[in-house]
């Protein structure tokens, strides 16, 4: 009766294990979409509110819109790509999507993390002393390519 009891406790131990498993969110990625004009791309999982960073820009504009969630409200952060740094101050505002704080600002398509960026499709955004990475696959370099061919 007993082995029956923990075959069972087994049983239900691994079912749970794995469903906990498939609840996870699918890992971060860069995403492009446009809308008419303007071209959004996005550092999350694939169709997901949860939004690391979003850059957007209207076609042939050189402007570039920077979105971020906000450490403790700092209206600042750094986008680094390799040794080239932009340092962006903006504003904060409560974000009731997250029920967090966001961050915007804009900037130069041209800024040196972000042409970086363009090319090597490594970028990190540095709020304080968190350095959070956002590498992009060989597909999504691809994506981060053609945002900002849309930009300039």
């Amino acid at each position: 009766m007993l082995k029956i009891f923990l075959v069972w406790v087994v049983f239900l131990t691994l079912a749970v294990a794995e469903a906990s498993l498939g609840a996870r969110e699918p890992p971060a990625s860069w995403h492009l979409y446009f809308e008419d004009s303007l071209a959004k791309l996005a550092y999350g999982p694939p169709n997901s509110d949860n939004v690391g960073l979003m850059l957007t820009c209207e076609a042939h504009s050189g402007a570039v819109r920077v979105y971020s969630d906000s450490e403790a409200g700092r209206p600042s952060l750094v986008l680094a790509s390799g040794r080239k740094s932009t340092r962006l101050q903006g504003v904060t505002y409560a974000d009731p999507e997250s029920g967090g704080t966001a961050f915007e600002t804009e900037t130069s398509s041209h800024a040196a993390a972000l042409e970086n960026f363009a090319k090597t499709g490594r970028l990190s955004v540095i709020d304080t002393e968190h350095a959070r990475p956002m590498p992009a696959s060989a597909a999504d370099k691809r994506e981060v390519r053609r945002f900002f061919a849309h930009c300039t």
